[in-house]
């Protein structure tokens, strides 16, 4: 098994409407992120279903977890941010996936690159460094 079976879905296994598959899968952070790209710095935690809604249409409907590896964007220092609960869903026509298989990982990452654009400071109270900065963020040198 590669390891990115757990984020491709067969489309083809769900015969009839109504019929559902429950998704529980834990995926690597290489499987969105190249090495040194950064991103995710722990597993993906996915929990969720794919239901057939009809003859030609599937509903995807997922719940990420993760820890996302950030910079602080006042000192450029690492921080983990945690992400919980992010709900992607996804309705599927089968002329978009031909194949019969669905391969989630760009929706997934490109859900996780959202959640990473943040401005996000090194300590919940604010960075150390801010105070550095403020001169040069106020409104007389406008």
């Amino acid at each position: 098994m590669k390891k990115d079976d757990n984020i491709k879905f067969y489309l083809h296994r769900l015969k009839f409407p109504g019929d559902r598959e429950e998704i529980h899968a834990s995926v690597a952070p290489q499987v969105f992120f190249d090495f040194g790209e950064g991103g995710v710095c722990s597993p993906v935690e996915i929990q969720g279903s794919l239901e057939r809604v009809d003859g030609e249409q599937w509903f995807l409907s997922l719940e990420i977890s993760t820890t996302l590896s950030l910079r602080c964007r006042i000192c450029d220092s690492p921080v983990e941010y945690p992400v919980r609960g992010v709900i992607i869903q996804q309705l599927i026509h089968c002329f978009d996936e031909k194949s019969g298989v669905f391969d989630c990982r760009d929706l997934i990452r490109d859900e996780l690159l959202l959640e990473g654009d943040r401005f996000q400071e090194c300590r919940l109270e604010g960075c150390p460094e801010r105070e550095f900065i403020k001169n040069f963020l106020s409104k007389e040198n406008y």
